[in-house]
Formats: structure tokens, C-alpha cells, sequence
């Protein structure tokens, strides 16, 4: 886990430009799960710092992280979705996660 989440978020949040900034902020007032942002809210975030203090203030800093990720990834940004996951070690739920390997010198497997 970072040790920081709120400065992983901010380092998305700059990462991401004026224009996605704009649609992140359009796809997190939209979101009709809760907790919900108001437009309020959306409207006083005037940068990355100011995003990433509603992000943890709203979801907590375990819940900022997935929420991040979804609208990151509404608004294409898979690329900073990813490095966020690889950053945070937040695991994407969409994705299935890998099982317990299997021993690879042959002990475990079965023979006939």
C-alpha cells in the first residue's frame, strides 16, 4: 500500500491535464452511488490538491483509490488508472486476480 494515498491521488490528479481533470470532475458529481459529491463541492475544487482532499475527505483514504479508478477508467484514462493500481496496490475488481501458482519443479502434480 502507498504511504501516502492522498499524494498518489494528487500525482494522478496533475497527471491528468485540464481537459480530463474537467471530465473527471464531470463523471464524479455524476456518480450515483454514495457517498456522492455535490456540485458545490465540484465547483471549489480549482486543482489536483484540492481533488485529491475531497477524494480522501468523501471516500476515506481506503475508499478514494477505487473510486478513483472508476472514474479514471469512464474517462479513459486507463493508462493513470493503471499506474495508480501499480502505485497504490489496489486491485482492479473488473479484473480477475491470478490464484496460488502451481509448484513448478513437479511436486503437487498428480500422477497416473
Amino acid at each position: 500500500m502507498a504511504k501516502n494515498i492522498k499524494q498518489e491521488l494528487e500525482n494522478i490528479f496533475e497527471d491528468l491535464g485540464e481537459e480530463n481533470l474537467r471530465k473527471f470532475k464531470i463523471k464524479l458529481r455524476d456518480r450515483t452511488e454514495e457517498p456522492r459529491v455535490r456540485q458545490a463541492t465540484i465547483d471549489k475544487i480549482k486543482d489536483a490538491l484540492d481533488l485529491s482532499d475531497v477524494m480522501v475527505n468523501t471516500f476515506t483514504s481506503t475508499g478514494a483509490v477505487p473510486v478513483t479508478l472508476e472514474v479514471l477508467k469512464a474517462i479513459k484514462a486507463n493508462k493513470l488508472a493503471e499506474e495508480l493500481r501499480e502505485n497504490t496496490g489496489d486491485a482492479d475488481p473488473a479484473v480477475p486476480q491470478p490464484g496460488p501458482r502451481a509448484p513448478s519443479n513437479g511436486e503437487g502434480t498428480l500422477h497416473r
